[in-house]
């Protein structure tokens, strides 16, 4: 079909696709800030959407497949030549995915906004009950019931679509009363000439179009069993505090000085880099980098060294243990490796088929290790000597026994020095 669009200034392509509930205009601060930085910018009203509504139309005239080609036709039409990125947020990032996916057109880079590749299928969501009824894509398999909840009041569906509910919400309401047609609007994240341009937009149209796309997700999963995944171009995902488009100007600023942070440099040299261009120590750094640029406060690393050679590894820890200190991380850090263990951690906690039985300062557990588990695994180590003859361990439980019988119904027993000992039975494993 025929979209209606814009396209605008001169340069190197971005095509931008917008998600629901918004619609074309939802770019217009940053296609105007992109077309001053040398960009010929191209905004499609998607199928389905009021400048792009399609007559008689079937709930399957929805499907990724129609809305994919819809954008492929576009790109063709307009000779989308120029290197071009496509942008997607929301559902335009599964439509976007599905276009690069599907190979039919040449796109140097992809960029998705708040969104993914495909939604799951229905069966996960019809598991699940809320407050106000059961989640709003399972309200969405039947779109015209849908939209005749929310086309009489648009101006509490936009207000609803657009407030600020980040901030504490543990565990959301995300059934369509709640999020679009009876729940509690407050501030919002878009201002308020923004949602009117919204609601004048769709005034005389219905939502039922935009819904149908919803509706199609089980038949979508089937038409993306052919070309899903099947990407060979670079790929970025942005997440912003609030679920509306991320600015696009100042991010690349953000790539190169977490590229600088982590040792990768210059950045420019490996921002346009595929994965099999970077030895193994580099493609860690960059696991780093994409873990940092979110600014955690704890990370969880497991084994993040141990497919590296042995010349890389002290280097990426010594990295780690650096970025710790000047950027106040605490690390959660799994391993097998007790020297590993040793250089990087303050405390080691020593697992046992499931559960900790020991923790205690570093030195403290290599030097004084009480549980039988952890004697024996400290006597595995093995020693870069030929000559040495390694002493067996036999298991003693005589000193766990004394802990257990004076602590009863304790399940972590402090010997002193904040050095715990789970009481829990391992005899019968253990031997």
């Amino acid at each position: 079909m025929n979209l209606t669009y814009t396209i605008e200034g001169e340069g190197s392509d971005v095509l931008l696709l917008h998600g629901f509930p918004s619609n074309m205009y939802f770019w217009d601060e940053i296609k105007k800030e992109l077309i001053k930085n040398n960009k010929r910018v191209t905004v499609p009203e998607q199928r389905g959407y009021p400048l792009s509504e399609i007559k008689d139309s079937l709930v399957s005239d929805f499907n990724i497949e129609s809305l994919a080609t819809d954008i492929e036709d576009l790109i063709n039409e307009l000779d989308l030549d120029n290197e071009l990125t496509i942008v997607g947020h929301d559902w335009g990032s599964i439509v976007g995915w599905a276009v690069i996916s599907r190979n039919n057109v040449n796109i140097k880079k992809f960029i998705s906004v708040c969104g993914g590749d495909e939604f799951p299928s229905t069966h996960i969501y019809n598991k699940l009950r809320f407050n106000l009824g059961e989640h709003y894509i399972t309200s969405f398999q039947d779109p015209e019931k849908s939209s005749n909840e929310i086309d009489p009041n648009l101006e509490s569906f936009f207000r609803l679509s657009y407030r600020d509910v980040y901030a504490n919400v543990e565990e959301p309401d995300l059934s369509l009363k709640n999020l679009f047609t009876q729940g509690r609007t407050g501030k919002l994240v878009v201002d308020d000439d923004t949602i009117n341009n919204f609601i004048n937009h769709f005034k005389g149209h219905s939502l039922y179009q935009p819904i149908c796309w919803y509706s199609n997700i089980d038949l979508n999963i089937e038409l993306s069993n052919e070309w899903r995944n099947k990407v060979k171009i670079p790929v970025t995902f942005l997440y912003g505090e609030l679920d509306v488009a991320v600015k696009l100007t100042d991010r690349e600023e953000a790539v190169k000085e977490i590229l600088k942070t982590v040792g990768l440099t210059p950045p420019e040299n490996y921002m346009p880099r595929y994965p099999h261009e970077l030895s193994g120590g580099q493609r860690q750094r960059v696991s780093i980098a994409r873990t940092l640029i979110m600014k955690p406060n704890f990370v969880v690393c497991d084994e993040p060294t141990s497919m590296l050679d042995v010349s890389i590894r002290i280097s990426i820890m010594d990295l780690m243990l650096n970025l710790a200190k000047d950027l106040g991380i605490s690390y959660l850090y799994i391993t097998h490796d007790l020297a590993v263990a040793r250089y990087m951690c303050n405390r080691i906690a020593v697992m046992f088929n499931g559960k900790i039985v020991e923790i205690a300062e570093t030195e403290e557990l290599l030097g004084n290790p009480v549980h039988p588990y952890t004697k024996r695994l400290i006597s595995s180590i093995p020693v870069p000597d030929p000559k040495y003859k390694r002493i067996e361990y036999d298991l003693n439980f005589d000193e766990l026994d004394k802990i257990i019988k004076n602590n009863p119904n304790i399940d972590m027993v402090d010997i002193g020095g904040e050095h715990y000992i789970a009481t829990h039975d391992v005899k019968d494993i253990l031997y």
